[in-house]
């Protein structure tokens, strides 16, 4: 009988370790649409032209923010498209339809 040592094969493999750090949780800015092109960014008061640029200073001032966008049911779709098209070209990354 002929015998063969063992053979092994081992694959490196990294695999992420936890840490008992917690991860806060990103800032968060709340945009309200409401019927008629009136917007509200974190309680202020926002005209329809001037909304892309109040994101982009949000932005500036907390990069990394969650937009939270609450559109009133009265609203009209074209209003929650024009938040919507002003938060992507003022670079929000993270938005949350609520």
């Amino acid at each position: 009988m002929v015998t063969a040592p063992l053979m092994e094969n081992r694959i490196g493999l990294g695999l992420p370790q936890s840490s008992d750090a917690r991860r806060e949780p990103p800032p968060t800015v709340l945009l309200h649409v409401e019927a008629g092109d009136l917007f509200s960014v974190d309680g202020l008061s926002v005209s329809g032209p001037g909304l892309q640029q109040a994101l982009a200073e949000q932005l500036a001032r907390e990069p990394g923010l969650v937009l939270k966008v609450q559109v009133a049911p009265e609203a009209d779709y074209q209003s929650a498209a024009t938040a919507l098209a002003a938060a992507k070209r003022a670079g929000v990354a993270n938005i949350a339809l609520e």
